[in-house]
């Protein structure tokens, strides 16, 4: 049987660049070739929905749906703003109800989605507010740069690059609303970036920036209230570099 797929490469669209990528790959042989480019203005961020039937990206008028064909293509469905500057991150939970936005002014929004797929109107949003390491510079600011669902999809972690902190909302899928719930506070002037679960949902993992450190969480969840969030192996990894930590938590491994 043939491993063949299709890789979706989003963009920043300045000098050569106009959009979205679309290449076929040959999982045999490695070898991927660009099929065509979908225009869509610096979509830096993208992903795809649990069941593969669309592709969400951000972009500069905000984020912007498209209907995955049968060959893989995209077709444009919609665009909607988010109500605040440019994101930087979507996420979607497995039913296709609510698209996810986290932006670098400290906002997270929470956009209902349709039951074609295409994106409707702000369902929620809530602004981070305070001030992080020294005034004097950028990522003293509210600064989101991932927001994630934990994996039962019933809290939203949303990691603050600025405040050092990753807030953890409950969503409330039938009002459309988000609550702060948790805060898990990260070491002063580590800037958190990103964080990823394991596939068994068991570890959390947080990779911060300034300290090119990787510390893991145990995440549990009893009658409904989160009590996990604990530190099990702090600053590992310590010697690697960012881009490294980066792959490592793009892929866990399928055993954990």
């Amino acid at each position: 049987m043939e491993e063949k797929y299709v890789v979706y490469v989003g963009t920043y669209t300045h000098e050569n660049s106009i959009g979205i990528h679309l290449y076929d790959l040959d999982a045999k042989s490695g070898e991927m070739k660009e099929r065509k480019v979908v225009p869509i203005n610096n979509p830096s961020d993208l992903l795809v929905s649990k069941d593969g039937r669309f592709l969400y990206s951000i972009a500069d008028e905000g984020v912007e749906a498209f209907h995955i064909l049968p060959d893989g293509d995209l077709e444009p469905m919609n665009k909607q703003w988010i109500g605040g500057m440019r994101g930087c991150y979507v996420e979607v939970d497995s039913k296709n109800r609510y698209l996810f936005v986290g932006g670098h002014d400290g906002r997270v929004t929470m956009m209902k989605l349709e039951e074609d797929g295409s994106i409707g109107e702000i369902a929620d949003g809530i602004f981070h507010k305070g001030i992080g390491r020294t005034i004097a510079e950028r990522s003293s600011k509210p600064h989101v740069d991932c927001v994630k669902l934990t994996p039962d999809e019933k809290f939203l972690c949303a990691v603050d690059n600025g405040l050092d902190h990753v807030k953890i909302y409950r969503i409330d899928y039938e009002n459309g609303r988000m609550k702060l719930a948790d805060i898990i506070r990260c070491p002063l002037e580590s800037a958190p970036h990103m964080i990823r679960f394991s596939r068994d949902g068991r570890f959390a993992y947080i990779l911060y920036e300034l300290l090119n450190q990787i510390e893991v969480f145990s995440y549990t969840l009893e009658n409904g209230q989160l009590i996990g969030n604990l530190p099990l192996l702090c600053r590992v990894f310590h010697t690697l570099l960012k881009t490294t930590l980066l792959l490592i938590l793009i892929n866990v491994h399928p055993e954990f």
